[in-house]
């Protein structure tokens, strides 16, 4: 009895597919599906140590110590990704805004590092938010966030700076994907869901992150 052949014609059209597409998305073929079955893990900037309280702290640049709507909302932002991903024990944000509300004025004149031994940390994430624009151009309804900022993390104890290198602390600059504004979203609206995005991309300074595209990763290591 003959064994009957298999066709080829399933493979043919595979690969005739397959040439198609990559006919049309030119040389982004190969990245695209190595992203997308094989992500890349972008390594964290610096681990804080797991068994040592940190605390956040982010305040405007032209407004150190007070309470700006902006800082506040990145801070909340920052502090909730970094605890989702158990990067460190995080110590209660309320104890710095108890903090800061019986000292103050008194509480722009505290270091970084004495905030940080007050709330019971050991180590600080400082962010020094100096540039937040929520821009339009006129007469259009889409908006974009910029940003600019210095990071750093403080020892608490000794007041050294734990990272970066860098003097005044590593910089970086954020700019949101262009955003229409909606009944249901408004100008407010937009700034704080970018706000967030920005926290979150803060918090993976320090963890470990698997990038979904290469635009990501890319913009990781231009920060570098």
């Amino acid at each position: 009895m003959t064994t009957p052949r298999r066709s080829c014609r399933p493979a043919v059209a595979g690969l005739i597919g397959l040439a198609l597409f990559a006919a049309v998305f030119g040389c982004a073929l190969p990245g695209v599906l190595a992203y997308k079955f094989f992500p890349p893990t972008v390594p964290a900037r610096y681990t804080p140590p797991k068994d040592q309280p940190v605390v956040v702290l982010v305040e405007a640049g032209q407004s150190p110590g007070a309470s700006v709507p902006e800082a506040e909302e990145l801070l909340q932002a920052l502090h909730a990704d970094l605890e989702k991903n158990k990067v460190a024990p995080m110590v209660d944000l309320a104890r710095v805004h108890d903090l800061r509300d019986r000292e103050g004025r008194g509480f722009s004149k505290l270091s970084i590092s004495e905030i940080g031994r007050r709330v019971g940390a050991r180590q600080v994430i400082y962010v020094d938010l100096t540039h937040c624009d929520l821009h339009s151009d006129p007469g259009s309804d889409v908006y974009k966030l910029r940003l600019s900022a210095k990071v750093k993390v403080i020892d608490a104890q000794t007041a050294q700076t734990l990272w970066p290198d860098a003097e005044g602390g590593e910089p970086f600059e954020y700019e949101t994907q262009p955003t229409r504004a909606t009944t249901d979203a408004n100008s407010s609206t937009i700034k704080r869901e970018a706000l967030k995005l920005t926290g979150n991309e803060i918090a993976r300074m320090f963890y470990k992150w698997s990038a979904d595209t290469m635009r990501e990763e890319h913009r990781d290591m231009r920060l570098r």
